[in-house]
């Protein structure tokens, strides 16, 4: 990383923590949806998909994405 674009990055941060969410348009508050991508739990996904999206499902994960 070069100095200039450190700099920059660093000066995005600060300024970011300055500013509250509801200000750039995240909503604050409750997800309705939360989701996974698959990959994430490929091992597990071989071993035994049911239990899997059983266990996603109770974590709290409502949606999945397959690719």
């Amino acid at each position: 990383m070069h100095r200039r674009s450190f700099l920059a990055s660093a000066a995005a941060a600060l300024a970011r923590r300055h500013v509250p969410l509801s200000a750039l348009g995240t909503p604050v508050g409750k997800l309705n949806r939360i989701g996974i991508e698959l990959y994430a739990v490929r091992g597990a996904m071989k071993a035994n998909p049911e239990k899997t999206l059983e266990a996603l499902a109770k974590i709290g994960y409502t949606d999945v994405e397959l690719l």
